[in-house]
């Protein structure tokens, strides 16, 4: 009896090795990605006693499988505890596959990832370029050739107005150019400006090569005391004279 009853589990399997064999085909058709669903086996129907009352069951296997999974899924019934053990290796079967798809598609994307990019079905190409500066067609060059004294062919000479203040009443103009031609050698042009107000100091506005600017827009080259900007015109509206020009601090 006891041999009889052996021979019966070896060659039928329990309700609850059924269940697992379902779990595993469902985890080997969501995790496969080259299922062949061209090609369709029949369902194989059986009839199993059910380990309490003794019932009958029918299940059937039908799966989309390509030739070379058969030998992976193919499952033999054996034994409660061998059954298990051919569970866990479904298992593994499947977590190795997916493990193995996962690599392929991260080591496509490394050997891809210096490449250009095609997004849709080709649609639309990501391409970098270098963006060029803004280019100002009305920017020019100047020359830099010596020329002799007596050559008649020059640049001119372009004046800005500065503007000093603060500057004693014996002061002439004289000597305020005599100052400048000593310190620079320009010999520039001075005008002496009408106030307003009458101060107590003297203001002057001169006319200085655009190039020496620099020279003169500077704490130590003035006298102590001697204040100085840049000339600001205040045209003075309500006097008929137009030539007239004011200028207050």
């Amino acid at each position: 009896m006891q041999a009889e009853i052996k021979h019966i589990k070896e060659k039928y399997a329990t309700s609850e090795d059924i269940c697992d064999l379902k779990l595993e085909v469902q985890l080997l058709k969501s995790s496969s990605t080259s299922l062949n669903h061209s090609k369709k086996l029949e369902g194989n129907k059986q009839k199993v006693p059910d380990s309490c009352g003794g019932r009958s069951a029918e299940y059937s296997v039908a799966a989309a499988i390509s030739a070379e999974d058969k030998a992976v899924r193919t499952v033999t019934h054996h034994t409660p505890e061998r059954s298990g053990q051919a569970s866990k290796s479904l298992h593994t079967d499947a977590g190795n596959k997916i493990n193995n798809a996962f690599r392929e598609t991260f080591s496509h994307v490394l050997q891809n990832e210096n490449k250009t990019q095609n997004f849709g079905t080709n649609e639309w190409t990501v391409v970098k370029r270098k963006k060029k500066l803004a280019y100002n067609r009305f920017a020019g060059n100047r020359g830099v050739a010596t020329i002799k004294p007596e050559a008649k062919f020059k640049a001119a000479q372009v004046c800005v107005p500065m503007y000093i203040y603060n500057v004693d009443k014996e002061v002439s103009e004289k000597d305020i150019m005599d100052y400048i031609q000593e310190k620079t050698g320009l010999l520039i042009k001075i005008e002496k400006m009408i106030m307003k107000i009458e101060k107590e100091y003297n203001s002057y506005k001169i006319f200085v090569p655009k190039h020496k600017e620099s020279v003169l827009m500077n704490d130590e080259f003035w006298p102590e005391g001697i204040s100085y900007r840049r000339f600001i015109d205040f045209k003075n509206k309500n006097k008929k004279d137009s030539d007239i020009r004011v200028n207050n601090i």
